[in-house]
Parts: structure tokens; sequence; C-alpha cells
């Protein structure tokens, strides 16, 4: 990671961060390119990062990352970029296969409790559309997501039935993939020397957190048990246990992010503890 991103990430501690035009502008320009070519998938805008669709089967999620970063790097070619992922996606979202229960594919993630909710709120109470969780820490929980080249979605009670699991098998099934995701360094935040960060790029940050080796690295870089926050699904903060300075300032930042941010997740923070983890209290 290049130290002027871990500048960026400190400004954004302090100052929260305006939505500029020309983001808010792309997300509508995705969105209403979804409609055109399929007006039953419904489009919903849920930052400026991530758009729902609706299926038969049940929502998934479109992130833009890749997107915003091809278009930022050749505009000219932005409304081909546009069209190929909205061409992919609706491929995707046709064929049933891309999208169905893949053992091999699921990878735990922290979200907010209020997206759940609002979620499933979306798709229905039918008891086999019912998302499974876990709980994680205040105000957020644990999800499973089936990943697929363009889309997401989450585990449902009728995936776990039809595939003869319980959640507690799921949980270690998915645990066990997390490994495999890009590696991301962490660095000291410039301005908080007691701090330092990791960015994701892949909408998969916090499945990092059941990585044992990740929280080895890390404690060996900040010299000892850190605490960690977790205030998007892909900004990873941490300071080091035995720095109460530090660990009040890490948590200042993570609340004054999801506070500014529209993929915020929690600014709970977090230890491990063995295999586990627990919250760190105030």
């Amino acid at each position: 990671m290049k130290r002027n991103a871990l500048g960026q990430l400190c400004l954004l501690a302090v100052v929260l961060r305006p939505v500029s035009a020309s983001a808010d502008s792309l997300t509508d320009r995705v969105a209403d390119a979804f409609k055109q070519v399929d007006p039953k998938l419904q489009p919903t805008i849920k930052s400026d990062d991530e758009i729902h669709l609706t299926m038969a089967a049940g929502p998934i999620t479109v992130f833009l990352d890749r997107t915003r970063a091809e278009c930022q790097r050749r505009p000219k070619n932005c409304d081909a970029t546009i069209k190929q992922l909205v061409s992919a996606t609706t491929a995707t979202t046709g064929s049933m296969d891309a999208l169905k229960f893949t053992p091999e594919a699921i990878y735990p993630v922290v979200r907010p409790a209020s997206s759940l909710q609002a979620l499933q709120a979306t798709i229905g109470s039918a008891v086999d559309r019912l998302i499974v969780s876990k709980p994680y820490v205040s105000g957020a929980v644990l999800l499973y997501a089936i990943d697929s080249p363009q889309a997401l979605r989450f585990v449902s009670k009728g995936d776990l039935d039809q595939a003869g699991l319980t959640l507690d098998a799921l949980d270690k099934l998915a645990r066990s993939h997390v490994s495999r995701l890009p590696h991301v360094e962490f660095q000291q935040m410039q301005g908080a020397p007691g701090l330092w960060a990791a960015i994701a790029h892949d909408g998969y940050g916090t499945s990092r957190l059941f990585d044992p080796k990740f929280w080895d690295e890390i404690e060996v870089r900040a010299g000892g048990p850190v605490a960690l926050a977790l205030p998007t699904r892909d900004w990873i903060l941490a300071a080091r246990l035995s720095d109460a300075q530090s660990v009040t300032q890490l948590r200042t930042v993570a609340a004054r992010i999801v506070a500014g941010e529209p993929t915020g997740v929690t600014p709970a923070l977090v230890r491990r503890n063995g295999e586990s983890w627990i919250e760190v209290p105030p």
C-alpha cells in the first residue's frame, strides 16, 4: 500500500469525505444501464460503490470498485466498461449455476446488523430465504458470501438445508478459504504513528479477520497484541493493545469513518482471543 493512500485514510478520520459528483454520476449510469437491460433486476443504489439487484432466487450485490478504477484510467472507454459489467453480470444472474451454493466460493464477511435486516426485508421471511448469520460484536453480524466473478449473494437457510450443512460446518468451511485472498499490507498511518492501516480492494477486507496468519503479521509489525477496527468492508485499522492512547485514538478514528462512510461496518474494536476474537470494551 502506498503512503499517499494512508495519508488519505488518516485525513478521512478527521474530515468526513464528501461524495464527488463524478462518483454519483457513475453509479447512476450503471444503475440505469441495468434498468435498460432488465427492469426486473430493480437496481438499488446502496452507496457509490454498491448496487443491489433483485433476482428470483434472492438479491445479489454488485461492487463498482474495478469499474470506477477502469473509468478513471480510460474515461473515453467508460461507456464500454459499464456495458461490459452489465453484460457479464446479467449473464451471471441469468445462469443459476453461477450463483448456486458453491462450497469452494464461500467467505465469511462482517456486515452491519441493520444491513442484514434491510436485506431480509427485501427478500421476505420465507424460511428457505432466511439469510444465515452469526453474532459478531456491537451492531454487526457475520454473514457468508457466495462469491462469483461479477456479483455475490449471501448463504440462506435453504442453501444449508439443500447442502446438508449445519451453520457451524458452514462457518468452518468459509474460514478455511480466507487464506486464498490477496495479501494486504499494514503500514503506519501518517500523522498517527500508533495506528496501522491496511486497505483491501475486493469487498472482503473483513474476511481477513479470520486468517490467523493475518493476525500474526500485524502483531509482529506492531510489536505485540493489537486491537483491530473494521470501519468499512475494506479498511482494517490496528493499534497495539498495550498503548492505551493509540487504542483510544483508534476507537475515535473508526467511529468517525463509520459515521461518514456509506459502506461503514462497525466502530467496535476486537482483539484476538486464542483461535477466536472478542470485543475490546471502551
